[in-house]
């Protein structure tokens, strides 16, 4: 029997699906790094925020790039460490009725005032994290309190399961996000990271995300501070190598009397991470 009458039945093809998984067969998702190692993802987020006060209606368009460095360290509390940068950001910011605004840490040489927060923290290191294999976070140090962390460092530490897993499973996290309100000041809301394994296909496992607020908020104004926590995933973990090589968050969502009856705040953004490969180092001539 030649291999295409094999492949040629239902249960053969899908046996055949080239690098594919069994829905059965299980997967053990594990974060694996090594002391002095560097990581580094492309990261692209746009973003275009229209938002209507008292029949005013003000539009902003915001692209940005970069690159997000993780710099591994031996840990004396088990699990990685590794202290998080960003290098390289190019933004640009284009607000109705105003001029655009630009910034590229690479060429120019000073940044106008819109970026000059973002750019005492390009190079340098923002914040330190122990983590174990899993994701969970053992220990974290802000290396600049108060910075704007621009990249963010929650996307390299997705939790993984704790046991192996099949397609189809699916699992969670739940943090705490700080908002400020008028009568109590700053107030956590909790929130919660919904994951799904949905396929393996060649080593890669597809997990998908989707966020929720689990505290009943009933005030638009808090609402719109959450707005960027929200959105849907899709991740791509490499098993073998035992890092995320992709990440895409898809945002649309509207907030109605945010500011008084007559406002809304609509928000649609992409952010977008894939792991650069290392370039081997040419070697040294003597």
């Amino acid at each position: 029997m030649t291999d295409s009458l094999v492949c040629g039945s239902l249960a053969a093809l899908l046996l055949c699906a080239a690098g594919s998984t069994s829905a059965q067969e299980t997967v053990d998702l594990k974060y694996k790094f090594s002391p002095n190692e560097e990581v580094r993802w492309l990261v692209v987020q746009k973003a275009d925020v229209s938002t209507t006060i008292q029949g005013h209606t003000q539009r902003s368009k915001m692209v940005s790039t970069s690159e997000k460095v993780c710099r591994f360290e031996a840990s004396q509390k088990g699990g990685f460490k590794f202290v998080h940068s960003v290098d390289q950001v190019r933004m640009s910011r284009e607000v109705s009725g105003q001029q655009k605004v630009t910034y590229d840490s690479h060429s120019d040489e000073s940044p106008p005032p819109e970026y000059e927060h973002i750019a005492d923290e390009v190079g340098v290191p923002i914040v330190t994290i122990t983590m174990d294999s899993q994701g969970k976070i053992l220990e974290r140090e802000e290396n600049r309190p108060g910075s704007s962390d621009p990249i963010g460092s929650r996307s390299i530490v997705v939790p993984l399961p704790d046991e192996p897993i099949t397609v189809g499973h699916k699992w969670s996290s739940v943090a705490e996000v700080p908002v400020t309100t008028p009568k109590s000041g700053t107030k956590k809301i909790r929130t919660r990271q919904r994951y799904k394994l949905e396929s393996i296909n060649k080593g890669i496992a597809t997990i998908t995300s989707q966020a929720q607020v689990l505290t009943p908020t009933n005030d638009p104004a808090i609402d719109a501070q959450l707005i960027q926590e929200l959105g849907t995933g899709t991740i791509r973990f490499d098993i073998e190598a035992g890092r995320v090589i992709s990440h895409q968050i898809d945002l649309d969502e509207q907030v109605v009397a945010f500011q008084g009856p007559a406002s809304n705040l609509r928000y649609v953004g992409r952010l977008t991470e894939k792991l650069i490969e290392p370039t081997p180092q040419t070697a040294r001539r003597e």
